[in-house]
């Protein structure tokens, strides 16, 4: 570091004493560089009473504060270095790390941004604003500190993943997926990049890439638990079920305590109707997560506790999760036709051809309901609570309005009325339908039909099965609509889909407001 010495010592001292100020120096910055942080204070401190106006003096005496974790002092060294001279951008650089350090993330700003008043070209200050402004949750801004580090310098591996990952969480992937390359080609083994990339292609439903990035994460850190954990799921996604549960296994010999390992594994075991065991593993997620929403609601299914209603967390986790393969699962693998077998019930009941004028799609997931409805509605809205699901809906260009919402909640702020209600496979996730029958009937049209599915319950009115689905009785149906005020026009008893090698049953009914 080149020290510039203040007139102070020029003007107060002679040759003699100067050069004793000058060994000072000389002897801190030797000891400050092997790292002996207590003996070159003590050099800077004799320095500084020689010089006492220099500010690279007290700039030094900051960094040893800074470096043995003194931040307080350091702030205090580096505020009395810029009070001695405001113009150099390294002071006010250094001044924004002690703060930042000290938990004082407001004022870091202001540091860092002074320092890149004096020097707009200062990387670092670009870099650690960023760092600063991503922690306070401002995002959008932290990312333009970013961008500007890497145009003064784009070799910066960790600036380079910053930004990657503040793009990804904004969903604009692509950019994203270059800045993860760039950051690996600088450093092969950043293992937490080639995850991280891996997400996004699994994201967008390139599920061999994915993999692929995952096995080169756990290559590069073979500790990487959430990356193991990850590539079970694409091999979930894509019916590997064997080679899933050897990666969440693996996942649990790293890290005992993996919450999302855990509750897969606890999945695969229901999925395979190996009850008991599957109830050990959401136990264990519920002792190390007691808010775990979603593994509190299967927990309860096998036990035989049937709940109000499925959390809302995990029915959006369970439909982002298959948002990409859900239609082709229920289609081919389930043999599911229920959208298109009420439709057909529908028209059943009527020879005219029916039009109605606002119809809504409940629970509307890829758009299946659309697709059969479409040609009877004038204006077709559907909502689900999954966003993937909403976006996947979008690109069949089906829906007049498209929302992502929770229903009940959508109905009981809507100003509109409707006169078409479709609910198909839906309320198998509701469970007790006293609320959603009272909405609809609030937004109901003179003559509104509404048209749905459930399983079917031989004896209680509502039961939340080991699947973690709801069935619904014939009776209960019959209550239902009896204090709401509609009648139900036809129903039938159909197979709702196919669950291994059996056929799951249910009702099909068609209900319509009283006059």
């Amino acid at each position: 570091m080149k020290i510039l010495l203040s007139r102070c010592i020029l003007r107060k001292h002679g040759e003699y004493v100067l050069s004793d100020f000058i060994n000072n120096m000389k002897k801190g910055l030797e000891l400050h560089r092997a790292g002996k942080l207590d003996e070159a204070e003590r050099f800077y401190s004799k320095a500084l009473r020689f010089d006492p106006e220099n500010g690279d003096l007290y700039n030094l005496v900051g960094l040893v504060a800074y470096e043995k974790g003194n931040d307080q002092k350091a702030v205090k060294m580096f505020r009395d270095a810029i009070a001695r001279n405001k113009t150099r951008d390294d002071f006010y650089y250094n001044l924004g790390n002690a703060l930042q350090a000290s938990g004082d993330n407001e004022s870091a700003v202001v540091a860092f941004r002074q320092s890149l008043m004096i020097n707009p070209n200062n990387e670092k200050s670009w870099k650690n604003l960023g760092n600063v402004l991503e922690l306070t949750g401002k995002r959008e801004e932290a990312l333009k500190a970013y961008q500007s580090s890497i145009k003064l310098y784009p070799m910066d591996a960790e600036v380079l993943f910053s930004a990657a990952n503040i793009l990804s969480e904004m969903g604009t992937y692509e950019e994203a997926a270059a800045f993860y390359r760039q950051t690996i080609e600088l450093e092969p083994d950043h293992s937490k990049a080639f995850f991280n990339y891996g997400n996004i292609c699994r994201e967008k439903g390139r599920l061999d890439e994915a993999l692929e990035l995952y096995e080169k994460a756990v290559a590069a850190d073979p500790q990487n638990a959430d990356a193991y954990c990850n590539m079970g799921s694409v091999f979930k996604l894509q019916g590997k079920l064997e080679k899933a549960f050897l990666s969440y296994q693996h996942t649990v010999t790293i890290n005992q305590k993996h919450v999302n390992a855990l509750y897969n594994l606890g999945s695969l075991f229901q999925n395979s109707g190996n009850y008991e065991e599957a109830l050990l593993f959401f136990e264990r997620v519920i002792e190390l997560d007691p808010s775990h929403a979603s593994a509190g609601h299967l927990a309860a299914s096998l036990k035989g506790d049937t709940t109000k209603t499925a959390p809302e967390k995990y029915l959006v986790d369970l439909f982002n999760e298959y948002s990409a393969n859900f239609e082709k699962h229920l289609t081919e693998g389930l043999n599911y036709q229920v959208p298109f077998d009420l439709r057909k019930l529908l028209d059943s009941i009527s020879t005219e051809n029916r039009i109605f004028h606002n119809a809504l799609d409940m629970g509307c997931g890829t758009g299946l309901s659309g697709e059969a409805f479409r040609s009877l509605s004038e204006k077709l809205t559907g909502i689900d609570i999954s966003k993937k699901m909403i976006d996947t809906a979008e690109t069949k260009k089906i829906y007049d309005n498209l929302i992502n919402d929770n229903i009940i909640k959508f109905l009981s702020s809507t100003d509109e009325k409707y006169d078409l209600f479709i609910a198909a496979d839906v309320f198998i996730y509701v469970g007790f339908l006293e609320d959603i029958f009272s909405a609809v009937k609030k937004v109901s049209a003179d003559g509104a039909h509404l048209v749905f599915s459930v399983e079917k319950s031989e004896d209680e009115n509502c039961v939340l099965r080991p699947t973690g689905r709801y069935a619904q009785s014939l009776i209960y149906i019959r209550q239902l609509a009896e204090a709401n005020g509609f009648i139900i026009e036809k129903m039938a008893e159909t197979d709702i889909r196919k669950a291994k090698d059996t056929m799951i049953p249910g009702y099909l009914f068609i209900l319509k407001t009283k006059p």
